[in-house]
């Protein structure tokens, strides 16, 4: 089965139409940090995307090891590095299209992980870095290249002593000395 989770129910509900058919897959109201699923049910989770629209990198995290198997593995497509001119530019552009979010909070968080970034992450929730690879694609921002990377991470079956829950888990300081 195959469960795509997405937040915002306009979405779900169009997903859920163009799928009527699809016996093998299920839209479903939900967000990266409280996946409406049960524990060790997984065996792959894909974040595309998304990572670096969220605050708190560390409880999505520890909310992908809750649902995934004990041999579950993480796939994360997202930005490498995200300029702050294209950080402040994506972010105008969504309030410009819905005026009445104009005075929002910023829906990028990160400008991007690095490698180490994303080991430290995957260290402290209980995954090990299988792959980083760094990726450039076209598109987006005036035809400009745009660094992304592809990461998987696997479940450790043995977690890390003190990392049992988010408790203890201290706001992770980026190379730039920025607390998330």
């Amino acid at each position: 089965m195959v469960y795509g989770i997405e937040p915002r129910k306009y979405v779900v509900a169009e997903a859920l139409q163009q799928l009527h058919n699809a016996r093998n897959i299920r839209p479903m109201l939900g967000q990266a940090h409280h996946i409406p699923l049960p524990e060790d049910t997984v065996d792959f989770l894909v974040f595309k995307g998304i990572l670096h629209e969220v605050s708190d990198v560390p409880k999505v995290l520890l909310e992908a090891k809750r649902v995934c198997k004990s041999d579950g593995t993480v796939f994360i497509l997202d930005f490498a590095s995200f300029p702050l001119n294209w950080l402040r530019s994506s972010n105008l552009k969504a309030r410009l299209k819905n005026p009445a979010k104009i005075f929002s909070p910023s829906l990028d968080k990160h400008p991007g992980f690095s490698k180490a970034d994303l080991a430290d992450y995957f260290a402290r929730t209980g995954f090990s870095l299988e792959k980083y690879e760094n990726l450039e694609l076209e598109g987006g921002f005036a035809g400009k290249r745009i660094p992304m990377f592809l990461a998987e991470g696997r479940k450790l079956v043995r977690v890390p002593r003190g990392i049992s829950d988010m408790r203890g888990l201290r706001p992770f300081r980026s190379e730039s000395g920025s607390a998330d």
